[in-house]
């Protein structure tokens, strides 16, 4: 599997960041060499080297901290390149070099340079180290030599002695490399993947942060907020400024501790809906390939609630994982709203339903068998355009409001009252004597007074289901409307009006 090139990026950031820390403890390392003199000095007065001298001591530390000093000013100039790194490297082996010629033999050490290198986190970097130092233990084979070879008896000859010295030494490089380039790739694999898993950790830190202040921004708008984790099985209520967050275990609660709490105040009529809705166990399912669902419940305190799951995060099945539970008072809004199609469905001059209110309510008897009852009653205010014609249009309101009025006191408990046009009403009725009705209204309006010497006249008709039992809803309102329009045209007549309808 390829890494990402963001994993790759990442990865290369790491590197150069631990070589300029590596870089820094091999600059410690180079000025600790610098006690190598006196160690060395110490031995010669222990007897323990007896082969070298003081001034060895002298060049070897005078050495060390030229090569220390000058590592040390190419850091500061370049803090993370290869070349500080090699040459921290080939000064160590130089000092090892000096040393060997020196007589002070110290063959371990060769190796642990290259081992140095894989702090560097590269197997390039360490074959390459390897190289150099095989070079320069070769070097050191080669000019040690001839002491070798003169202090020993078992070598009379330069060149046997030095093929001998390096084949080992070849023999132990080769194992060297094999065994630390394993190391390394080991050790390089393991750094991935910890880069890789903190990545990953260090995604979803940034996720769980920014879904926080979410979260927060979230709390400025809704009265709860709940979010829930269903891949770390949590919920993280948010209160204020604090948030905890608790276990969510599935095979004990059907709802988090939010929900519960929340249905201990909604509406009996709502509990059950309510709870069908926050039941977490469902939710997952329900919320498949969508964005949110919405419930709107009353609580007994504060009204009407809104409540909405929104899905924060989804696995490659479409099933959310991470979901934001909301809670909003919708109180306000209800009343707004009510108070809206309140005036949707009123007429603003006489405050009774409108055509749109009437069509709304004769919608539920279509749905269903016209009760014996039923009626529905057709009026019309008669002489609108001579009042407002003759005493103004302020008149001809009062007219219309007087009128509403009187056929709403006349109709009563028996039904509704519409205002359907300008000087149009239409009564849904139910009673079992409409043409009582009818007589009261034609009686009682002939002797209401609305101007001086101006008493209302109205014309009326009306269809019954017991009286039209095959016709349908249609069909009676059309019957009242013919019987109004006959009534309207006897006034007329009687009035000695020319004929029309208005």
């Amino acid at each position: 599997m390829q890494p990402s090139s963001e994993g790759i990026a990442d990865y290369q950031s790491f590197l150069l960041s631990n070589r300029i820390r590596v870089n820094g403890y091999l600059n410690i390392v180079l000025f600790c060499c610098v006690l190598t003199g006196p160690a060395i000095a110490l031995g010669i007065a222990a007897g323990i080297f007896n082969e070298t001298s003081y001034g060895i001591c002298v060049q070897i530390s005078s050495a060390m901290l030229l090569l220390a000093i000058i590592h040390k000013m190419i850091i500061k100039i370049q803090q993370g390149s290869l070349f500080s790194s090699y040459f921290a490297f080939v000064a160590m082996d130089l000092i090892l070099l000096q040393m060997s010629y020196g007589h002070v033999s110290l063959v371990l050490t060769w190796f642990l340079i290259p081992l140095l290198s894989l702090l560097l986190c590269s197997t390039r970097e360490f074959v390459i180290t390897t190289a150099i130092n095989y070079v320069f233990m070769v070097m050191s084979a080669w000019l040690t030599a001839p002491y070798m070879v003169a202090n020993r008896a078992d070598y009379t000859d330069l060149m046997p002695y030095f093929l001998h010295t390096v084949g080992g030494y070849t023999i132990e490089t080769i194992i060297m490399l094999g065994a630390g380039h394993s190391l390394g790739v080991i050790a390089i694999d393991y750094f991935k993947d910890t880069m890789k898993k903190y990545d990953t950790i260090s995604d979803r830190e940034v996720l769980l942060n920014e879904q926080l202040v979410l979260l927060k921004s979230m709390a400025r708008i809704y009265d709860m907020v709940n979010l829930i984790d269903f891949e770390r099985m949590t919920e993280r209520p948010l209160s204020g400024t604090a948030i905890d967050e608790m276990p969510l275990d599935l095979s004990k609660y059907s709802h988090t501790r939010m929900a519960s709490k929340l249905a201990e105040h909604i509406a009996l009529e709502h509990l059950d809906s309510f709870l069908e809705f926050t039941d977490i166990t469902t939710v997952q399912k329900r919320l498949r390939d969508r964005k949110s669902i919405i419930g709107e419940f009353v609580d007994v305190n504060s009204g009407w609630i809104k409540a909405q799951y929104i899905v924060s995060g989804c696995n490659k099945d479409g099933y959310p994982t991470l979901i934001i539970f909301t809670v909003q008072n919708i109180e306000n809004e209800k009343l707004r709203e009510d108070n809206l199609i309140r005036i949707a469905m009123t007429d603003e001059l006489t405050m009774l339903g409108n055509r749109r209110s009437y069509d709304e309510e004769i919608r539920t008897y279509k749905e269903e068998v016209l009760p014996y009852d039923f009626a529905i009653f057709s009026i019309d205010v008669n002489g609108l355009k001579i009042v407002n014609d003759s005493r103004g249009h302020s008149a001809g309101d009062k007219l219309i409001k007087r009128a509403a009025r009187f056929i709403g006191e006349m109709v009563g408990n028996m039904g509704q009252v519409f205002r359907t046009g300008g000087d149009e009403f239409i009564a849904i009725v139910r009673t079992q004597s409409p043409e009582i009705l009818l007589d009261t209204i034609k009686d009682k309006a002939s002797s209401l007074e609305v101007f001086p010497e101006y008493t209302l006249s109205i014309s009326v008709g009306y269809a019954a289901v017991k009286d039209y039992p095959d016709l349908d809803l249609k069909g009676l309102e059309k019957m009242a409307d013919n019987k109004m329009y006959d009534d309207k045209e006897a006034y007329y007549k009687r009035m000695g009006i020319d004929r029309r309808r208005k």
